[in-house]
């Protein structure tokens, strides 16, 4: 979590991932490599050293020909950071979609369009094998009430693979740089979670109060729980309750036929 990479910002993307840091009271620690302080001081000791890393000085394994993401306001700091930055400026990880609403990692990393395209088929390949993987681990039963139990085993090892070839497909086409800047802001380790828990499901049906009926689905991991109370599957789950044979959704007396 040490390793250097370089931080492709401008001050002002810079200054908008650490605003937070720099008006508030909570500094790195020393698990991320950074000294306490790091707003402040860093960023100006590792700016004065940005000519000898920079890109246009022929040091850097960045694959873009493009010189206008490098230069002076470009500076290098720990990998751990850019995860502590994630966190501290809302950048959430992603679950569904690679990119959100006018994502700040586009303009922090100068992404180009074509760029942004690849990432996020990448992401959604891993998506679809993790999924894949996912269902494998299943196992299900149905209760004497028509009830259906999941539980997924522990997926620990292929979210790892999976995290481990996204991030080799953002280092191939962005650069080891910018490449090891993007995965870490999109979570790094945590990106696509740990998976070292089992997860049970207990899916049920309830009436709705208007003659139809409804899902009501119950997730258990650890101390962890979450309900959903739905009139189709959550897409999230629609890969595992595919697998247990459960439809999607549920007869509607309101709908006609054609539109259900």
């Amino acid at each position: 979590m040490k390793k250097n990479v370089l931080l492709a910002v401008s001050f002002l993307s810079l200054g908008m991932l650490l605003g937070r840091w720099a008006t508030g009271d909570t500094s790195p620690d020393d698990s991320g490599g950074v000294s306490p302080g790091f707003p402040q001081k860093e960023v100006a000791t590792r700016t004065a050293k940005t000519e000898e890393t920079s890109p246009r000085s022929g040091s850097s394994n960045n694959s873009s020909d493009d010189p206008g993401w490098a230069g002076d306001d470009w500076i290098s700091l720990p990998r751990g950071v850019f995860e502590k930055v994630a966190l501290a400026a809302g950048i959430p990880t992603p679950e569904g979609d690679l990119f959100g609403p006018q994502d700040p990692c586009i303009e922090a990393l100068a992404l180009d369009d074509h760029e942004v395209a690849f990432l996020q088929q990448e992401w959604r390949g891993v998506c679809k094998k993790l999924k894949q993987a996912e269902v494998e681990c299943l196992s299900f039963s149905e209760n004497r009430d028509g009830s259906v139990v999941m539980t997924l085993d522990p997926t620990s090892g292929a979210r790892a693979e999976q995290r481990k070839a996204f991030r080799l497909a953002a280092i191939e086409r962005l650069g080891e740089q910018r490449g090891e800047a993007f995965v870490a802001l999109k979570g790094g380790d945590d990106l696509l979670g740990s998976g070292d828990q089992p997860v049970e499901y207990h899916v049920d049906m309830e009436e709705n109060g208007s003659g139809g009926w409804r899902f009501r689905v119950e997730q258990s991991s650890g101390d962890q729980r979450q309900m959903w109370v739905c009139d189709a599957i959550p897409e999230k789950l629609q890969h595992l309750t595919d697998a247990a044979g459960i439809r999607r959704r549920l007869h509607d007396p309101t709908l006609d036929p054609g539109q259900e």
